[in-house]
């Protein structure tokens, strides 16, 4: 089963903290779609469909958008502004 990337479009910018709950309600409608109940085991789910955690997913983009960010070349703005953030998150 494919995730639908719908549900995490701009995720790399949240931060980790976020998408947690929706992992739940995802989770929760899994659970309702397939007729189990609340308390029936999520890992048994993620395992049975396939499904790679939305986190996972999450991280995955995360890491992509630092690596294009950190190769942009030093007269973008982008990269200017993330030096700066670097810089000032040392002092």
């Amino acid at each position: 089963m494919k995730v639908d990337f719908n549900s995490i479009y701009g995720s790399e910018v949240w931060g980790l903290e976020k998408g947690m709950e929706l992992e739940r309600i995802q989770l929760r409608y899994l659970k309702r779609l397939l007729g189990l109940n609340d308390r029936f085991n999520s890992q048994v789910i993620k395992g049975d469909l396939g499904l790679d955690t939305l986190r996972n997913n999450r991280l995955v983009k995360i890491v992509k958008f630092w690596e294009r960010i950190t190769s942009l070349p030093e007269d973008r703005l982008v990269k200017a502004l993330y030096r700066k953030m670097i810089k000032d998150s040392r002092k």
